[in-house]
C-alpha cells in the first residue's frame, strides 16, 4: 500500500471470562444516554476526519482479542456501528460522508452519541472502519485463475465496490487503513502482478496505475448525473442505470449542438461526428482494461528478456 493512516487498540469488558473480540467490547459505557446540549463527544479532533486514537483503531480494525472481565453485556457491537455509519453514508450517495456524524449514527441505532464513543474513539476512526468493511464486501478472486483473469476480476470487483459505496470516492485512495480487508484486496493485486512476471518496481507502479484507473472510472460513473446537469440536460433512465454521462446521448443541447459546429476544434469535431463520444461506458471500461492488461503482458515479456 502507498501511505496510510496508522490505526490500533484497546478494549473493555463483557459478561464472560473468556477472550473477547474488540468488536464486541466497548470501553466503560456511561450510566445513561443523556448528553449535555451541544456535546459532540469526548476529545473529538478539530478535523473530524482525523483519526483520534491510532493505537486503538488498529485493534478495532483487526478485532484484536483481549481478556474479558465480568460486567454488563454490551448493547452494541462494533459491526452494528460500522453498519449504521455505512447505511447513512450510502443514503447520501457520493457525498454521503458530509452528513455522517457520531450523533447521526447514534440516532439511527437508538442510543446516545456518548455511548458510541465507548466503542469508537471518533468520526475519523469510524470512517476508517467503514472503508475496511466496504473492502470486505468484495468478492475475492480465484487464486488458481491465470493472472490476467485475477487482475480483471480484481478491477471489476473494485469498481463495483465504489459504485455500491460511492462515498468511498471522496476518501483518499492512497491513505487506506491497514485493515485486514484492505490488505487482502491489495495482496490479490500484488500476487497477480508478481505471477505475471513483473519485477518489484513494475509491480508497485503497475498496481498504482490500475488502482488509479478504476478509481477514476468509478468516479466518472458516480458523477454522471452532475455532469449531465452541467451540460444543460437531464440524464436519461439508461444513463442513470448504468452510470453514464457520455455527451451526445438523448437530450443534450448547448455546447455540442450550438457551439461545436463553429468552434475551431477539428480533432474534437472529427471524433464527435464519428461517434467516438457515444460509446457505451461499460464497453469503454472493458476496452481500456484490456489495453492495460496487454501492456502488462508486454512489460512482463520485456522483463523476461532482460
Amino acid at each position: 500500500m502507498t501511505g496510510s493512516r496508522e490505526p490500533g487498540g484497546d478494549a473493555g469488558a463483557d459478561e464472560s471470562d473468556a477472550d473477547l473480540s474488540a468488536s464486541d467490547v466497548p470501553a466503560a459505557e456511561p450510566a445513561g444516554d443523556t448528553e449535555p446540549p451541544g456535546d459532540t463527544g469526548p476529545v473529538e479532533a478539530a478535523d473530524p476526519d482525523q483519526v483520534t486514537d491510532p493505537e486503538r483503531l488498529l485493534a478495532l480494525l483487526w478485532r484484536d482479542v483481549r481478556s474479558g472481565r465480568r460486567g454488563p453485556k454490551p448493547r452494541l457491537t462494533l459491526d452494528d456501528i460500522v453498519g449504521a455509519g455505512t447505511d447513512l453514508a450510502r443514503d447520501g450517495g457520493l457525498h454521503g460522508l458530509q452528513d455522517l456524524t457520531m450523533r447521526a449514527v447514534a440516532k439511527r441505532l437508538g442510543v446516545g452519541a456518548m455511548t458510541l464513543y465507548t466503542y469508537v474513539p471518533g468520526r475519523g476512526d469510524l470512517v476508517e472502519l467503514m472503508i475496511d468493511a466496504a473492502y470486505g464486501r468484495r468478492q475475492r478472486v480465484d487464486r488458481e485463475a491465470p493472472w490476467q483473469e485475477r487482475i480483471r476480476s480484481h478491477v471489476q470487483q473494485t469498481r463495483q465496490t465504489y459504485l455500491d459505496d460511492p462515498w468511498l470516492l471522496t476518501t483518499d485512495l492512497w491513505a487506506r487503513p491497514f485493515g485486514p480487508n484492505v490488505l487482502a484486496a491489495t495482496e490479490e493485486m500484488l500476487q497477480a502482478l508478481l505471477d505475471a512476471g513483473l519485477d518489484t518496481f513494475d509491480v508497485t507502479t503497475t498496481r498504482e496505475l490500475l488502482e488509479s484507473f478504476v478509481f477514476g472510472a468509478a468516479g466518472r460513473a458516480a458523477t454522471a448525473p452532475l455532469r449531465a446537469r452541467r451540460l444543460g440536460r437531464v440524464p436519461n433512465a439508461e444513463e442513470l442505470g448504468r452510470g453514464s454521462a457520455a455527451p451526445g446521448e438523448a437530450g443534450e443541447r448547448s455546447f455540442w449542438a450550438e457551439h461545436l459546429p463553429t468552434a475551431d476544434l477539428p480533432a474534437t469535431k472529427a471524433l464527435w461526428y464519428g461517434g467516438a463520444f457515444r460509446q457505451d461506458p461499460a464497453a469503454t471500461f472493458e476496452a481500456q482494461l484490456g489495453r492495460i492488461l496487454r501492456a502488462i503482458e508486454l512489460l512482463a515479456e520485456r522483463t523476461r528478456d532482460r
